[in-house]
């Protein structure tokens, strides 16, 4: 399945892909996939690396034991 969308982008984007597009001998349509795939698959991943530190977090909040500062863990480190 496939889903059209529609985007306003400014000049300089437009004028960008259009040259990028011409001299690879590709559609301007695979660098809008191409590059929001790219983004979309970074940002999908920072999600989850956040939505799992936040689980991380409360389960250590939540299980009694202590935290050691940043400061502790390295005040012998020279």
């Amino acid at each position: 399945m496939t889903v059209n969308i529609s985007a306003h982008i400014d000049d300089d984007l437009a004028n960008k892909l259009e040259k990028v597009a011409e001299f690879e001998g590709r559609s301007k349509t695979y660098y809008i996939k191409k590059g929001l795939a790219e983004i979309l698959d970074q940002k999908f991943q920072d999600m989850q690396d956040m939505l799992n530190a936040q689980k991380t977090l409360k389960a250590a909040t939540t299980s009694g034991e202590g935290f050691v500062s940043f400061d502790e863990v390295f005040k012998d480190v020279d």
